[in-house]
């Protein structure tokens, strides 16, 4: 109580900082037109599933940034693009 105060004490671990700050941008509007385009070109896929790897692998060959594979990002830009070919019956 008397005297000068203690040293501060160190925590045992150290914080890692992990994923700072908002997520990337993707850029949706491009991730959209590679999709209509694949189901234009070859036609609906059987599941959502097999249209966003598909989607993901294009956008690899044109070098655009696409969120994960099994991301809800991409999940909610295929599905309404997939529904409305499903509905247009488009391909399968």
């Amino acid at each position: 109580m008397y005297g000068p105060p203690p040293p501060p004490v160190n925590k045992k671990h150290k914080k890692h900082g992990g994923p700072v700050g908002r997520p990337p941008d993707y850029p949706h509007d491009i991730i959209r037109q590679i999709a209509r385009d694949y189901i234009d070109v070859y036609g609906r896929p059987a599941t959502q599933t097999l249209l966003r790897e598909k989607v993901c692998d294009e956008c690899a060959r044109n070098e655009v940034a696409a969120p994960d594979r099994d991301g809800t990002v991409l999940k909610d830009l295929i599905r309404p693009i997939y529904k409305s070919a499903k509905r247009r019956k488009v391909g399968n």
